[in-house]
C-alpha cells in the first residue's frame, strides 16, 4: 500500500463506524501538516536568526507528533483532544512571539471547524469551542488595545512571507476539514442507501416467510378438512352399502344389486381418485416433485384416460368427440400429464348433465400445444374461476347427478401445469358450459417417443 495512505489510515482497522474512521483520518492528516508548516518555519527562523522562536514550533511539532501516535495505540480520544486543544495555545504563543502585525489568531477558526466536526457530545463542543472562542477574542483585544510586543526588525523584511504563508494554510486546512466533512457526507449517504436496500431485502424476506407461512397453515387447514371431512365421506359411504349388501343380500333382485354395485364402483373410483390427489397435492406443497419430462404422444395419454371413465360418461349418456390428432408430440411428464387430463375429464362429466357431450382438441403453437376440454355442462361463475386461477382457492360443488368432490381436481392441474412453466384458462359462464385450455411444451427433437 502507499505509504501515505497507509500513515492516513492508522488506527482506522479497529473502528466501524464511518464518522469516526474519518475523523482519525482527519487529525492524522491535520497532524502531517502541522508537522510540515512548522518544521517549515523553523527552516525559515534559523536563516534570519530567530532560533528562540523556533523553539515554539518545536514544542508543536512534537505535540502533533502524538496524534497519529496516540491513533496509532488506538487512543483515539487522546488523540482528538490533543488536536483539539493544540489551536489556543498555539495561537496564543504565535501571537506573542510574532507580535501585533501577523493574525494568527484566524487558525482559530480551523479549530472551530475541527470541534464541531469531530464530537457529537453538546459538553465536548462547548468545552472547546468556548476555549477558542474566548482565546480568538483575548488575541484580538490585546492587539487593539496594544498589549502585544512590537514585531522584531529582522521579521519585517518577512512580513509578507509570513502572512501569505498563513493564509494559505489557513485556506489549505480549511480545504481539508471540508474534504472530510463531503467524503463524509458520501459515505454516509452511501451506507444509508446500503442499509435501506439490505432493509428492503429483508422486509421482503420476510414478507416471503410470513406469506409461506399462511400458505403452510392453508394447505395443513385443506388437508384436515379434506381427510376429516371429504375423504371421511366416501368411506362411510361405502362401508354402509357393503353392509347393507351384506346383512339383506337376499332381499335384493339381481338388478337392484347390479345398481348397487355399480354405486360402489363409482363411489370406489371417486374415493381413489381423491386419494391420488391428496397424495400428488401434498408432494407438490412440500416441494417434492419435480416433473420428468419426456416425449409423449398425446392422444395416446388421452385414450386411456376416456377409457378409464367410459362407464362413468355411458351411464350419464355423455358422448366423447376426440379430435387429437395422433402425431401430437408433449414434452412433459407422464404421471403429471395422467393426473391432469384424468381430473379435467372427470370434471367434465361431474358437471354435465345427461345426454351432454365432451369434446378434446389440441392445437400445434411455435414452442406449445394447446389442449382443450370443452364440456356441455352447467358452467362456472366469473367468482369460481377466479377462486381457482387466481385465489387458488379450494371449492367443491355436487355434480349434475349428485357426485361428490374434494375441490383439490383443479388446484392440482394448475399446479402440475405451473410445474412444466405453462398456463391454464377457463372460459365458461353458467348454463353456457366449460373450455378448459392448457399449454403443455411441444416435443424435443432428440428425445425418444413414448406411446
Amino acid at each position: 500500500m502507499n505509504p501515505l495512505l497507509t500513515y492516513v489510515n492508522l488506527g482506522t482497522g479497529s473502528l466501524n463506524d464511518q464518522k469516526n474512521i474519518e475523523t482519525v483520518r482527519l487529525f492524522n492528516v491535520l497532524a502531517l501538516l502541522g508537522i510540515f508548516t512548522h518544521l517549515g518555519f523553523i527552516l525559515l527562523l534559523s536563516t534570519i536568526d530567530q532560533e528562540r522562536i523556533s523553539l515554539i514550533n518545536l514544542i508543536f511539532i512534537i505535540w502533533y507528533i502524538l496524534i497519529p501516535y496516540f491513533n496509532s495505540k488506538n487512543q483515539h480520544k487522546k488523540a482528538v483532544f490533543l488536536g483539539n486543544l493544540s489551536f489556543a495555545p498555539m495561537a496564543i504563543l504565535l501571537a506573542l512571539s510574532y507580535g501585533e502585525n501577523f493574525h494568527v489568531e484566524h487558525f482559530l477558526f480551523i479549530g472551530l471547524a475541527i470541534t464541531f466536526f469531530s464530537y457529537t457530545r453538546k459538553t465536548d463542543i462547548f468545552l472547546f469551542a468556548g476555549i477558542n472562542s474566548v482565546t480568538y477574542t483575548g488575541i484580538v483585544i490585546s492587539r487593539l488595545n496594544g498589549w502585544f510586543s512590537k514585531v522584531d526588525p529582522s521579521l519585517i523584511r518577512y512580513e509578507w512571507l509570513l502572512v501569505f504563508t498563513v493564509t494559505i494554510l489557513v485556506l489549505i486546512l480549511f480545504s481539508v476539514v471540508l474534504f472530510a466533512v463531503n467524503r463524509l457526507y458520501q459515505r454516509l449517504e452511501k451506507e444509508l442507501k446500503l442499509n435501506a436496500k439490505e432493509l428492503k431485502i429483508k422486509t421482503i424476506t420476510v414478507e416471503q416467510l410470513l406469506e409461506n407461512a399462511r400458505k403452510s397453515n392453508a394447505t395443513k387447514l385443506k388437508l384436515l378438512k379434506v381427510i376429516s371431512h371429504d375423504l371421511r365421506a366416501p368411506f362411510t359411504g361405502l362401508l354402509g352399502l357393503t353392509e347393507l349388501m351384506e346383512q339383506h343380500y337376499e332381499r335384493y333382485s339381481k338388478d337392484e344389486m347390479k345398481e348397487m354395485l355399480r354405486m360402489l364402483s363409482d363411489s370406489s373410483k371417486n374415493t381413489l381418485m381423491l386419494i391420488e390427489n391428496l397424495i400428488q397435492w401434498s408432494k407438490l406443497q412440500s416441494n417434492e416433485m419435480m416433473p420428468n419430462r419426456k416425449n409423449l404422444r398425446l392422444n395416446s395419454i388421452i385414450k386411456q384416460n376416456i377409457a378409464i371413465y367410459s362407464n362413468m360418461a355411458t351411464q350419464k349418456s355423455i358422448t366423447f368427440i376426440n379430435k387429437i390428432d395422433d402425431f401430437i408430440l408433449v414434452n412433459a411428464d407422464e404421471n403429471m400429464l395422467m393426473m391432469i387430463v384424468r381430473n379435467l375429464i372427470n370434471n367434465a362429466i361431474k358437471f354435465t348433465n345427461e345426454g351432454g357431450s365432451i369434446q378434446l382438441s389440441a392445437e400445434p403453437k411455435r414452442r406449445y400445444i394447446s389442449i382443450t376440454i370443452a364440456d356441455s355442462g352447467i358452467g362456472m361463475t366469473a367468482e369460481q374461476i377466479n377462486a381457482v386461477l387466481v385465489s387458488e382457492e379450494q371449492t367443491s360443488l355436487a355434480g349434475t347427478s349428485g357426485e361428490k368432490g374434494s375441490g383439490l381436481g383443479l388446484l392440482l392441474c394448475k399446479e402440475f401445469i405451473e410445474k412444466h412453466k405453462c398456463r391454464m384458462y377457463i372460459d365458461s359462464q353458467p348454463g353456457g358450459g366449460t373450455v378448459i385450455t392448457f399449454t403443455m411444451p411441444i416435443a424435443k427433437p432428440e428425445n425418444d417417443i413414448e406411446f
